[in-house]
């Protein structure tokens, strides 16, 4: 399985399409299993977002923790000015939470569609293989076996494909809706 993202050392070392035996010049031309092809960009990106992600989140601890301590320190002295302001921090997060889950349940059904759609796209190479393998167009009966060769592996390749896309799908989780705001 591919990396998602990649460390700074393997960054720089790495090559899309290493490994490659078929001389191909992109994936697309490609024959060879398990050859990562992602550009290296999507790899550099993948690890700034990583990091933006990491210092977003101790902003938000130590924003966080400034709150606490002026809740404890500071300003409201009495305690019903404490619980509005905690019942409106709690609202706050769990709109924020709302919206996290509709971006999250959005990018599941993009990939399911995106899987759905690299099925249908492995079909239809994989009719198309089966339709210049079923006629002689090379003359050869040895290249037109190995070709048929080719193609009954590409088949069995393509139905690992599908299963997987239909494992996948099946086991996706909706994500359960945030709790409602509490009320006063």
């Amino acid at each position: 399985m591919r990396p998602t993202v990649l460390t700074a050392k393997q960054l720089r070392e790495y090559v899309p399409g290493a490994g490659c035996r078929c001389a191909a010049w992109n994936s697309s031309e490609c024959a060879c299993p398990k050859v990562d092809w992602t550009p290296t960009e999507i790899y550099e990106l993948r690890l700034s977002q990583r990091e933006l992600r990491r210092q977003i989140q101790n902003l938000k601890k130590f924003e966080a923790a400034s709150k606490r301590a002026n809740l404890i320190v500071g300003q409201p002295h009495n305690h019903a000015q404490r619980i509005s302001i905690l019942e409106t921090e709690l609202s706050d997060v769990l709109g924020l939470l709302r919206e996290t889950a509709k971006l999250i349940d959005k990018q599941q059904r993009a990939d399911a569609e995106m899987l759905r759609f690299m099925a249908a796209l492995d079909d239809d190479q994989t009719a198309m293989m089966r339709l210049i393998g079923s006629s002689s167009i090379f003359g050869d009966a040895k290249i037109n076996e190995k070709f048929l060769a080719f193609v009954a592996r590409r088949e069995l390749h393509s139905d690992q494909l599908q299963a997987r896309v239909r494992d996948f799908l099946s086991k996706q989780t909706p994500i359960p809706p945030a709790p409602e705001s509490p009320t006063t």
